[in-house]
């Protein structure tokens, strides 16, 4: 209950975060990942993405026995459906969890494990890399994947990019302008010619 502008004004990205936080506290350990990702599913359109991260902010104390459900978790997200819609709320939900889980190199054997996500995988574990620190590995972790992944579309072209920066980052600019170059072939756009350009 509330006047119509306390209703406009509601949060519904936090609405949706509580809400899910209020089932993974209220349901028993041992159907915890079923209702809660059922409830994610159903949630997709309302709010932003939902993430661990988003739901362990909506209070101060940490989510109760996330060491317990990360397993379960991980195997259920990894079963959803590619595609439009919760499959890919689900594939970044799911790297979260291997991230937190498992660390950044628990995304090298997602990466590697082929299916409609690897580009996206890829790239995933390339910014975990970069984030701890690891450059020298994200770059290797980026050229695996041009490498390994078909030569064209916006995430490969994504992964080049974030190659080039690496490159930059240690002052190699031949492995900066063939980054640039890999990219631009990838997913020809002005953005990308430009800092091939």
């Amino acid at each position: 209950a509330g006047t119509p502008d306390e209703l406009v004004a509601t949060d519904v990205t936090e609405a949706k975060h509580r809400y899910l936080r209020a089932i993974w506290e209220d349901e028993p350990v041992e159907t915890r990942t079923a209702t809660v990702v059922a409830a994610m599913s159903e949630l997709t359109y309302i709010g932003s993405r939902t993430s661990l991260a988003a739901l362990a902010a909506t209070r101060p104390e940490a989510l109760p026995d996330l060491d317990a459900v990360l397993p379960d978790l991980i195997d259920r997200l990894s079963r959803v459906p590619a595609g439009l819609g919760f499959g890919d709320d689900a594939r970044r939900l799911l790297a979260e969890c291997v991230r937190v889980y498992h660390g950044p190199d628990g995304l090298a054997e997602l990466a590697r494990t082929p299916s409609p996500n690897q580009a996206a995988a890829y790239r995933d574990w390339v910014d975990a890399l970069a984030s701890a620190g690891r450059f020298q590995e994200a770059e290797g972790a980026a050229i695996e994947g041009i490498g390994r992944l078909e030569s064209h579309g916006h995430t490969v072209a994504a992964l080049a990019r974030r190659l080039a920066l690496l490159a930059a980052a240690r002052g190699d600019d031949r492995a900066v302008l063939a980054a640039h170059q890999t990219a631009w072939r990838a997913d020809p756009a002005i953005d990308r010619l430009l800092e091939l350009v």
